[in-house]
């Protein structure tokens, strides 16, 4: 998928009872919420005003840091971690990079490192 991505680095695994409050957070900005892959990947579109015909589409992944290595080595070494100290991150994928999806990404992460104590890497185009 092309786009933005934004990803935060989780300090512990999350556990499968935490899930519902990713949900949640994901209905506050979505008006479609779909689950998938026993609960640690979620679709979801948002509109960009209330009256919208058309509406943008983004997922969310919760993925193991240690299985997408390529991905998180770089920051990792920046910040003097381990793989053990950041086992998991939630990554969120946009299909535009317009300033909508790049609302939703950055309020999104920003809601996912306070509620997780996570550590926010920022949005790539």
């Amino acid at each position: 998928m092309s786009g933005l991505v934004s990803r935060v680095l989780l300090r512990e695994r999350l556990p499968d009872f935490r899930y519902g409050e990713v949900e949640a957070l994901l209905r506050e900005v979505a008006s479609d919420v779909r689950d998938t892959r026993k609960g640690r990947h979620w679709d979801f579109d948002a509109a960009s005003q209330p009256d919208a015909t058309a509406s943008h589409t983004f997922s969310l992944t919760i993925v193991t840091t240690t299985e997408r290595w390529y991905d998180y080595e770089d920051d990792l070494l920046e910040r003097e971690l381990d793989y053990d100290d950041v086992p998991e991150a939630i990554e969120i994928h946009a299909a535009c990079s317009d300033d909508f999806d790049y609302s939703i990404c950055l309020r999104l992460s920003k809601e996912f490192t306070d509620l997780f104590s996570g550590i926010d890497l920022g949005i790539t185009r």
